[in-house]
């Protein structure tokens, strides 16, 4: 299999740009379970995948998607589709994108009293 580069946001930290194998096994270790897609608003180009039970599990908030107002919890791993829509590698200028945009819509720590 090979390797992609992709962004992990965990709750409470700083997004990383990282290399990671491109399959499912690995997508469902970092999210904690199943996977459940989604995007950001302004980042039509950029996907992510989050845990689909997340919610329910009680996983700590991470980013509020501004355009549905939803709380995104948990380990979030975002990445790009290639032409024939399977996951691909961020470009620099996408990663620069994602990270502005986590920067501003991450949850603090301090908000919450769980934490």
């Amino acid at each position: 299999m090979s390797k992609i580069i992709v962004v992990v946001k965990k709750p409470f930290t700083k997004a990383v740009a990282m290399e990671i194998e491109n399959d499912l096994a690995t997508y469902q270790k970092l999210v904690e379970g199943r996977i459940d897609s989604f995007v950001l608003p302004g980042l039509w180009d950029i996907f992510g995948y989050c845990n689909d039970s997340g919610k329910l599990m009680h996983l700590m908030p991470n980013v509020i998607n501004t355009d549905t107002l939803e709380v995104l919890v948990g380990t979030l791993v975002f990445f790009s589709l290639d032409s024939e829509r399977n996951e691909s590698s961020l470009s620099d200028e996408q990663i620069a994108r994602l990270l502005n945009y986590l920067d501003r819509y991450s949850l603090p720590k301090e908000l919450f009293r769980c934490c």
